[in-house]
């Protein structure tokens, strides 16, 4: 991946952050009140708000090539998240297959920020909110 691809692609991936920032806060409201799915739905989101912060020291530190896979994780990790906690909110009834992909996707963003965890704090938190949504997801699966 060159630089323009990176460029083209985290500018595709933050307006697309934006806009679930501002129908996110148009939108407030206590997910754990009432849903079945509640933990998941704010496990997810703080992937998402993780994610941002992640992302954007990853834009900060654009020269360094050792954060590439750390971004591009992050990104696959902030599309699945998102689905996953709209997928949860409507108790959809593709929920519990797209559970096994937002598990997968998670450890994998996991993985790739752990490498930078003990340098960069946006890594660490940004692998610790994977493992926190991956064991949310996991917990969801195994009552389904």
């Amino acid at each position: 991946m060159n630089r323009r691809e990176l460029l083209i692609g985290t500018s595709a991936m933050l307006t697309a952050m934006f806009a679930h920032s501002a129908f996110a806060s148009s939108h407030q409201h206590d997910h754990n009140s009432g849903g079945k799915y509640g933990n998941i739905i704010d496990s997810g989101f703080n992937c998402l708000n993780k994610a941002k912060r992640c992302i954007q020291h990853c834009l900060e530190n654009f020269g360094d090539p050792s954060l590439k896979d750390c971004a591009n994780s992050v990104q696959d990790m902030y599309a699945v998240c998102s689905t996953m906690t709209q997928l949860a909110a409507s108790d959809s009834p593709y929920l519990k297959d797209y559970l096994n992909i937002c598990i997968k996707v998670c450890n994998d963003c996991e993985a790739a920020c752990r490498v930078h965890e003990n340098i960069h704090v946006a890594c660490k938190e940004c692998a610790d909110a994977c493992a926190r949504c991956r064991k949310e997801c996991e917990k969801v699966i195994t009552t389904m």
